[in-house]
């Protein structure tokens, strides 16, 4: 990991430093989806670059009697990435613009695929209000929402669901 944080990331050095990590199995490719973990340890290189270690972090909701428990549970994976490879729930939705494609568009259902990722489902309402469920988010909670009033404007409720107005 120091040789990965001290790589300059400009040019093929990067490349160059992780590929060599990669084939000698000293790293492993990038996760497929972002993860949410525990124990964040900031870190420093001889070089004097960041980069932070950090735990894998289990999350669930339990229903023994109906109702619903919520359980964090560090699963004991102790991991270090570069500075630039960890972000926050905040930043990423920061970054967010909304846009998105209809990809399924009827009279009072509308489901879009948000173009940075994850799924808005939106159906209307017999007043005309548009009622909006987002899947596939970098939540804060670990659940999501479902049927967010989202007023009349149709495209504003899918935009809106795409910045992640629902995980905030």
């Amino acid at each position: 990991m120091i040789d990965i944080a001290d790589a300059s990331s400009t040019g093929t050095e990067w490349f160059k430093t992780i590929w060599a990590k990669v084939v000698k199995g000293a790293c492993t490719g990038g996760m497929q989806f972002p993860q949410r973990v525990t124990s964040v340890m900031e870190k420093r290189t001889p070089a004097d670059h960041t980069y932070y270690c950090f735990n894998l972090l289990e999350q669930g909701e339990l229903s023994p009697s109906g109702d619903s428990h919520i359980f964090q549970v560090a699963i004991g994976e102790h991991l270090c990435a570069p500075a630039n490879m960890v972000t926050t729930v905040d930043a990423e939705l920061a970054a967010r613009t909304g846009d998105f494609d209809v990809v399924a568009d009827y009279d009072v259902f509308v489901s879009a695929t948000c173009r940075e990722g994850g799924l808005v489902k939106v159906h209307k309402n017999d007043d005309g209000t548009w009622f909006r469920t987002s899947f596939g988010f970098p939540w804060k909670r670990p659940y999501f929402i479902v049927d967010v009033p989202a007023g009349q404007d149709q495209s504003k409720a899918i935009r809106d669901g795409c910045k992640g107005a629902d995980v905030q």
